[in-house]
């Protein structure tokens, strides 16, 4: 949020600096970012991490290794559930939101971002592998009106309706698929209920997702505005 304050390193410097230096202290043994030594990683934070540290000047960085968090979140995968369901894989593997749990879209979409940005500088087959399963996840797991909810696209024989932060999360990870049909019926859906959740984090969301697949959407911004 404050990266435009990187266009005057003296004013940067000094506000990103502890916090830089925070992060850096919550890389553990593991290579991923925990805020207690206690604690189990969070995959959707470790994602969002990965994202921001890439996008700093390497001189931004902070001792922190983008590398070793990177190989974390490549070796961690959801559990497979090896069991028949007509509308889902339930063998595929995203991220889950901690160790040893369900693949859920928020950290398999974050997760997926941020490899996705990672191996331009840090290229690798398993990276890659990884990248291929998730996106075969979310087009598994889209609902049918488009766009995603948190987990399942149906459960128990029931159709699961889309969420307005979870669709957009999912497009932004998907964004270098456009011509996807996953891809443009979530774009549709997203843009016809772009005002139906008025939380400020689903309309930011919301506002960066359809920016990103070249679709205008000032009311969004105006509502986030007021």
């Amino acid at each position: 949020a404050l990266s435009a304050i990187e266009q005057d390193p003296a004013i940067w410097a000094t506000i990103s600096q502890p916090h830089l230096a925070f992060l850096q202290r919550c890389q553990r043994s593991h290579g991923l970012l925990t805020d207690d030594p206690g604690l189990p990683p969070n995959f959707t934070a470790n994602g969002l991490a990965i994202c921001l540290l890439l996008s700093l000047p390497p001189s931004s960085r902070s001792a922190t290794s983008i590398a070793r968090i990177v190989d974390g979140i490549v070796t961690v995968k959801g559990l497979a559930v090896d069991l028949p369901d007509p509308r889902q894989d339930n063998r595929l593997q995203g991220w889950p939101w901690l160790p040893d749990t369900f693949s859920w879209v928020e950290p398999t979409s974050w997760c997926m971002l941020a490899l996705k940005r990672a191996r331009r500088t840090l290229p690798s087959p398993a990276l890659d592998a990884r990248i291929r399963e998730a996106e075969q996840l979310l087009v598994n797991r889209s609902c049918e009106p488009g766009g995603w909810n948190y987990g399942n696209a149906s459960a128990v024989g029931q159709d699961l309706r889309p969420y307005v932060p979870t669709t957009a999360l999912g497009l932004l990870a998907m964004q270098d698929r456009p011509d996807d049909p996953v891809v443009v019926r979530a774009v549709d859906h997203l843009a016809a209920s772009r005002l139906k959740e008025a939380s400020g984090f689903a309309l930011s969301l919301a506002a960066l997702a359809l920016r990103v697949a070249g679709r205008d959407a000032p009311d969004v911004e105006q509502r986030l505005a007021g």
